[in-house]
């Protein structure tokens, strides 16, 4: 697996053509290329530590998924023979990461967490991580062998995401470095590449004692995982009762800055005040937006914060391909989805401490959200000591609202789809979790799970006790 021609595509954007929806944004592309460098969203492997070293090239696998590209990604193993640890397998972890796209961090941060319940000697638990880059690798630089343990095509290259970002909502990859169109194949999209990872782990000939695969994500990869939840037939029979005949899947989607929202409903006024609202928060009040909000945010129930589809234009994320084609034109469909989502075994993470927000006027943050200091000589904002390197933002800024996982920018999303849904990323999923409940009735109960004292923090997460009970262990 030598890296001898890193190839780096950059795009400012990504035009989109789905189903005779015409999305084109102009953009230029600029193609780079390293001698032996990595892609700059893992270029950086300082935080691996433990099981795990700072060469993490012998963990690189792909997947092949038709059409000349494959999906590169990291695992802690593979089957390569039927004598091989795959026969020790009993659970699989698949983690996705957050917007930064650093996918070999992530990697690191939960095969530790796997490896702090089975060291790696004991070969009971997979950990795979995907990247959804930037950018374009070829399989020749990645991996010689695929996450099936068998020869990976070298003439293959990798499916990649240069609208950074939509991939949140299942979205369609781009195949061509030199094409300004994403793929129309649903198997193209982020929720087809889970969708092909998980088919890999469900091979009862690779892993035959598997019994449970758990699909986690934070930030971004949390939006992806919940929204996939949702679109996607994996997990389905989860809390139905009677006898297993396959693995167990379960999801745990966390510290997110929107959700999918499965009704045109939202959290009354009084469910957003502009204030941390702490972990006991509960909301049951719900209401079609106000005539005011509704021609203020007309998108607001659009996907991927609802379940509108079919009216995206501009350099909005696009609907995916995958829903369109599963969906069609038949809205009995999604209403069978939303049905089935009730039955998926769902945990919903969230930090006590995950509660600022910098960006709205008149929040007012807790004592925990690091605030901002003043250079008297350049006039400029930045974070206190411990948010290194920096943190330039503006005037209406006042704090950071992504620490400790950014430092160096605001990441919290406060456009008009997820205000409506609550005022922090913690009030957003406990916001969220009610709805669920005025969707289902009063019987249904969300399993939420509040980390005592956690920010915005993957690697904190990755430890706590909450990940590691419900990302392991089948007697729940």
């Amino acid at each position: 697996m030598m890296h001898s021609s890193w190839k780096f595509i950059g795009v400012l954007s990504a035009a989109y053509r789905f189903f005779g929806i015409n999305l084109d944004v102009g953009f230029n592309q600029t193609p780079y290329a390293w001698d032996g460098s990595p892609p700059s969203q893992l270029s950086d492997n300082s935080k691996c530590s433990g099981y795990w070293s700072s060469d993490l090239t012998s963990y690189q696998f792909g997947l092949p998924l038709g059409n000349g590209v494959f999906m590169p990604m990291y695992s802690s193993s593979v089957p390569t023979s039927l004598s091989h640890g795959a026969l020790k397998v009993t659970t699989a972890v698949v983690f996705v990461h957050g917007l930064s796209g650093n996918a070999n961090q992530y990697f690191c941060w939960a095969a530790n967490a796997s490896a702090e319940v089975d060291p790696p000697s004991g070969g009971s638990i997979i950990t795979i991580v995907p990247w959804f880059g930037l950018q374009q690798v070829k399989a020749q630089d990645w991996s010689n062998t695929s996450l099936d343990g068998s020869p990976l095509d070298s003439s293959l290259i990798s499916l990649f995401w240069p609208d950074n970002g939509g991939w949140t909502g299942g979205g369609a990859g781009t195949v061509e470095s030199n094409s300004t169109t994403a793929s129309l194949l649903p198997e193209l999209t982020s929720f087809g590449v889970l969708d092909a990872i998980l088919t890999v782990l469900l091979n009862q000939t690779l892993f035959p004692r598997l019994t449970l695969i758990t699909a986690a994500g934070l930030s971004a990869g949390g939006q992806t995982l919940q929204r996939y939840a949702w679109a996607s037939k994996m997990g389905r029979d989860a809390l139905l009762p009677g006898p297993r005949t396959s693995p167990e899947i379960r999801f745990i989607p966390a510290s997110m800055s929107s959700y999918a929202y499965l009704s045109p409903r939202r959290p009354s006024t009084s469910c957003r005040p502009l204030k941390n609202t702490g972990s006991s928060w509960t909301c049951n009040e719900f209401e079609i937006p106000s005539k005011y909000d509704v021609e203020n945010c007309p998108t607001y129930h659009d996907w991927k914060y609802g379940l509108t589809f079919g009216n995206w234009s501009g350099n909005r994320t696009a609907v995916t391909p995958y829903i369109l084609s599963s969906l069609g034109s038949n809205p009995d469909l999604a209403a069978e989805n939303t049905k089935a989502y009730q039955y998926k075994r769902i945990i919903y993470a969230l930090g006590a401490h995950d509660s600022c927000n910098c960006q709205v006027v008149g929040y007012v943050n807790p004592g925990w959200c690091p605030p901002l200091l003043k250079n008297e000589t350049s006039g400029l904002l930045y974070c206190q000591a411990d948010c290194v390197p920096s943190c330039p933002v503006t005037a209406d800024a006042p704090c950071c609202d992504t620490f400790p996982d950014a430092t160096d920018h605001n990441s919290f999303v406060v456009n008009c789809e997820s205000n409506l849904q609550g005022t922090s990323r913690l009030q957003r999923g406990l916001n969220f979790a009610g709805s669920l409940i005025d969707i289902y009735g009063k019987d249904f109960v969300p399993v939420v799970k509040v980390v005592k004292g956690m920010g915005h923090d993957a690697p904190a997460f990755m430890a706590s006790d909450v990940y590691r009970t419900y990302a392991f262990y089948n007697a729940l």
